[in-house]
């Protein structure tokens, strides 16, 4: 009979230990799979993100002094007279507020960048 070059590794030690590294892996990764399911790492990766943003703004807050936390270009910080809600928004929105509406007092500007 003519053994071909698959039959000769997986006849061997070594060959038998390649294919038995290749199972254990896979094996490996679907158990991993499983076990970040389980123990919700994604859900504690998002909130440690967002732990990590707040952070930055209360950085923020005692570097600068700002109180609603860091502005990027052309945005603005509104506060809500009537609910006390404040909120981030752009200038260009703020601005169109003011013309439509120029003696609303529902709407006051808080900070701006």
């Amino acid at each position: 009979m003519k053994a071909t070059l698959a039959t000769i590794i997986l006849n061997t030690y070594f060959g038998e230990t390649i294919i038995t590294l290749i199972i254990f892996i896979l094996i490996l990764i679907l158990v991993r799979g499983f076990w970040l399911w389980y123990w919700k790492v994604n859900n504690i990766l998002k909130n440690q993100q967002k732990t990590n943003e707040l952070l930055e703004q209360i950085i923020n807050v005692n570097i600068s002094g700002k109180r609603y936390g860091k502005l990027e270009e052309g945005e603005v910080i509104v506060k809500n007279t009537l609910t006390s809600e404040v909120k981030k928004t752009t200038r260009e929105k703020w601005e169109d507020l003011k013309a439509k509406h120029p003696g609303q007092t529902k709407f006051i500007l808080l900070d701006e960048n």
